[in-house]
């Protein structure tokens, strides 16, 4: 379920916006990945790009570099 809840506020800041939730506030809930990690991923995705991935190609994930890695694809392929 934690995953589940993790995914779900993931595709929130991915989707729709990269500014607007508190990203410690749903890592405490969720606590998959690193705090300070993901909001540096936020940070670093500006809603211009509006960046989504597929619910799929997350739960191939396991860490937050996984993650960088996947958001820089989608960023570079915008470029």
């Amino acid at each position: 379920m934690k995953k589940e809840l993790f995914l779900k506020k993931l595709s929130a800041v991915c989707g729709v916006s990269m500014h607007g939730l508190d990203g410690t506030e749903f890592l405490q809930q969720s606590g998959f990945f690193d705090s300070l990690a993901l909001l540096g991923l936020i940070a670093m995705c500006d809603k211009e790009f509006h960046i989504t991935i597929p619910t799929r190609e997350i739960l191939q994930l396991s860490t937050v570099n996984d993650l960088y890695i996947k958001i820089q694809e989608k960023v570079n392929a915008k470029a």
